[in-house]
Parts: structure tokens; C-alpha cells; sequence
């Protein structure tokens, strides 16, 4: 890819001394990163290879990513600091989109991958026909257990189908081989809705749809939907017997035998193996396993095949339940002065090179082409499975605000407590139905 572009840089220069009349292509840029997602080695090839191809300087942020969604509005009109190019929060994505932050980069669509692009993040930047931000990374979540306590329980194999992990988990937690105390058979976050809504998804409902007439309307009270909601209480009554404010932000304290958690007072408490299962994002691996020292004296985590074992969220009728996708796409802000010099940038991301380098760090890359670079073990197959089945969530231009407003997440709050899940779906229906149709941030 390096002799590529220098050929590239070459003919265009040859090109322009002939013509002597456009102005140089060198343009200094900005690259605005949500924090943590991009590796540092990562970001200096992206600075290199910009100063080879365009000639230019390319400047990197990180910020959080709520700090992001923040400045990509601000970036629309061009009053504040801003980018050239920008990484975006799947879940604020068709909102910037459809709020005009981003240039229509429809025309770059198919060099770049096209359908070979994920299509759960693809689909977020497209609104009214026209591509305005393109599949950056994501990350997938596993379905991790504990082999020893399943196989202890009688169950010597991962569940199947979706029905399978569900008496296979009540099960595991009725007969709680090693007698432990508050034991889940399945941990799941009682205040997450990502993972509830995976249940939706793989028993074929929606929780929103675009109309005829072009709105959206909330689907909480379809009957898949209900159906769905319906085993996910059950589940959560038979197999989760967690306390209700459980920390969720460190699932894998709760998979492995010894551990460790801040208290309310910043105090670090041991803990110790109190689930059979858990859902957590693939990277969430590395904290999955036996505590060993390295050689440097350090303490790490082991992955151990006959403790520990992972699977993807199985379908109703078996294979890979279209569960939700999390991860990031880019583009290019609309007011930015420097189009071409962005443009240039994002030849570099979805080229060859960059692409195989995201998979050889662990990050799943835009490009299902370059999928293989994650890997050929049994974790690198989960995750291009899961990818290829997954869903993202509706491309409403609201949909920011639905998430911002925390009511979805009340809403599988109230119905794992065992709230009537009819009323509770038609209640929250006529909640989030406006704010999946609102532009502007509400208030």
C-alpha cells in the first residue's frame, strides 16, 4: 500500500506540473477519535502514510465519546473547533446524518467495499438514499460460561438454539452443583438493554419501524416483540439471581474464581465465581480466565479451555442470533474547508493495508474482506459470525435521542423486575415514538 500511494502522490504531482494551473493537493487535516478505540501504533501509520499520500499533516484527537456526538453538532455550523473527519458512535450516526453534519460521500461507497462493508453499520449513515458516514469498527458480544459448573449441572455442550440456552441456563441455576450463594445460572445486567434486545432480534421482532409515511413508530407492543420480552422475564426469574444493583460494568467478576471490584467507598473487594454465564464484548476476553504471574512477575489472565467456554448468542432455530452490533463509523464534516485533503484520509482507512492492520490488532475492521486478519482460532470465527448476523439498531433520525433519554433502558429495567410487560410496551411505545422522529436535540 506505501509504494501504492507514493505512485499515486507521483503521477498526481506529474499531472498538476503539466497543467500548471490547480493549487497543490498537500492539505493539513484533523482526525477526531472516540477515546480507546484506535491504538496509538495505529493512529502513527494513519499520520505517516496521510504525509506520503497527500502530503499534508494530519493532526489526531481522542475525546470521550458522548464529547464527540457534541462537537460533530457543533462542527455543522462551524462556530467551534472541528474536524475534517471524525469518528461517530453507531448510536448517534443517522441522527448526525440526518442533522446534515456529515458530506455525502455516496460515490465512495463502492470502491471501498460496498456490500462487502458491514452492513448493521453501512445501513446507520444512509439517509434519504445517500451515504454519509461509513463502517469504521465494531465490536461483537460473546455468550461466555463456566464448562466445569455446566458440565457439573449435566449439560456437557453449548446450547444450540436459543430455547436450549434457556432451560440449559434455569437449569444450571436450579441445581447449582457448587453450592454457591446467590448463584445465576445466567448473569445478565438488569439495567443494559443491549443485551434484552438481542432476545427481540432473534425471535424475528423490531422495537421500531418506519411507517408509509416515511415516521417512525415504536414496535414495543408487536406480539414477536411481546413474545420476546416475555421469555427474556422468564429467563431472568429463573436463571439470574444476581441482586438488583449488581455492578454491569464488570461482567467477567462475576465468571471468574477470584476477582476483584470497587466498592461505593473505593475500596478493592475480592470476589469469587457467582454466574455460570455472562454477555460481554469479545475483548472482554483477555479478563476472562485463570489469574496466573507472567515471567515479569505480573498478574494476567489465562484463557483455560476446560473452565472457561464462548459461543454466540444461539438463533431460535439454531445458528447465529442477529444480535445487536455495537461499533463506529466516520465521515466527513460537511462544513469542513478541506474536502479533498478528507477524502484523501479515508483512501488510507479503507485500503488494503489499513484494514488487515484494525484485524491484526483484535478491532474488527470495516471490510468483511480483511475479516481473516482477526485471526483463524475459534474466537475469530465467533466474531465474523456474529458480525455477518447482526443487526444495528433503527436508523431513525431520533435515534440519539432515544438513547439519550434512558427510557429504553427503564423500560427492560421494569420488565425483567416482572412489570406487566403489555402495559408497560404500550406505555413506553407512546414515549419513544416522538423522539425517534425528532431532528433537533429535544429541549
Amino acid at each position: 500500500m506505501r509504494v501504492r500511494m507514493i505512485a499515486i502522490g507521483v503521477a498526481v504531482m506529474l499531472a498538476l506540473g503539466g497543467c500548471g494551473a490547480p493549487e497543490p493537493r498537500a492539505q493539513d487535516i484533523s482526525l477526531w477519535l472516540v477515546q480507546g478505540s484506535t491504538p496509538a501504533p495505529v493512529q502513527e501509520y494513519l499520520i505517516q502514510q496521510y504525509a506520503i499520500y497527500n502530503g499534508g499533516r494530519l493532526s489526531i484527537s481522542e475525546m470521550p465519546a458522548r464529547a464527540v456526538v457534541v462537537r460533530g453538532f457543533e462542527a455543522k455550523t462551524g462556530d467551534f473547533e472541528r474536524p475534517d473527519v471524525i469518528e461517530m458512535p453507531d448510536y448517534a450516526t443517522t441522527t448526525l446524518a440526518a442533522n446534515e453534519a456529515f458530506s455525502d460521500i455516496s460515490d465512495l461507497y463502492s470502491s471501498y467495499g460496498g456490500s462487502h462493508l458491514v452492513s448493521a453499520l453501512t445501513d446507520l449513515g444512509i439517509y434519504e438514499g445517500k451515504h454519509y458516514t461509513l463502517p469504521y469498527q465494531f465490536t461483537t458480544k460473546y455468550v461466555y460460561y463456566r464448562k466445569d459448573i455446566w458440565a457439573l449441572a449435566g449439560i456437557e455442550k453449548p446450547p444450540s438454539t436459543l430455547d436450549d440456552l434457556h432451560q440449559g441456563a434455569i437449569t444450571v441455576t436450579d441445581k447449582n452443583p457448587r453450592r454457591i450463594d446467590d448463584f445465576s445460572g445466567f448473569f445478565l445486567a438488569n439495567q443494559d438493554w443491549h443485551d434484552g434486545v438481542s432476545w427481540i432480534y432473534a425471535r424475528g421482532g423490531e422495537i421500531a419501524r418506519r411507517g408509509e409515511d416515511g415516521l417512525w413508530e415504536s414496535t414495543l407492543s408487536d406480539p414477536q416483540t411481546l413474545s420476546a420480552l416475555r421469555e427474556l422475564q422468564q429467563l431472568h426469574a429463573g436463571a439470574n439471581r444476581a441482586p438488583w444493583d449488581s455492578p454491569v460494568d464488570r461482567p467477567w467478576i462475576y465468571l471468574n474464581d477470584i476477582d476483584w471490584i470497587y466498592d461505593e467507598t473505593g475500596t478493592n473487594v475480592p470476589t469469587s465465581v457467582s454466574a455460570a454465564t455472562i454477555m460481554a464484548d469479545d475483548s472482554m476476553r483477555t479478563r476472562v480466565g485463570d489469574r496466573v504471574r507472567t515471567e515479569m512477575g505480573t498478574r494476567t489472565r489465562e484463557w483455560n479451555s476446560d473452565t472457561f467456554g464462548a459461543f454466540a448468542l444461539p438463533g431460535a432455530d439454531g445458528g447465529v442470533a442477529p444480535s445487536h452490533l455495537r461499533g463506529s463509523t466516520i465521515g466527513i464534516i460537511a462544513s469542513s474547508p478541506r474536502q479533498q485533503g478528507a477524502r484523501d484520509l479515508l483512501d488510507i482507512i479503507y485500503s488494503r493495508d489499513f484494514q488487515t492492520m484494525l484485524g491484526r490488532v483484535g478491532l474488527g475492521a470495516g471490510n468483511e474482506d480483511y475479516w481473516e486478519f482477526l485471526g483463524d482460532d475459534e474466537f475469530a470465527e465467533m466474531t465474523t459470525a456474529i458480525a455477518r448476523a447482526a443487526t444495528s439498531t433503527p436508523t431513525a433520525p431520533g435515534w440519539l435521542y432515544v438513547e439519550q433519554s434512558g427510557e429504553l433502558q427503564a423500560f427492560f429495567t421494569r420488565v425483567v423486575r416482572g412489570g406487566d410487560i403489555e402495559s408497560l410496551a404500550s406505555q413506553y411505545d407512546d414515549i419513544l415514538t416522538p423522539l425517534l422522529n425528532t431532528l433537533e436535540p429535544p429541549g
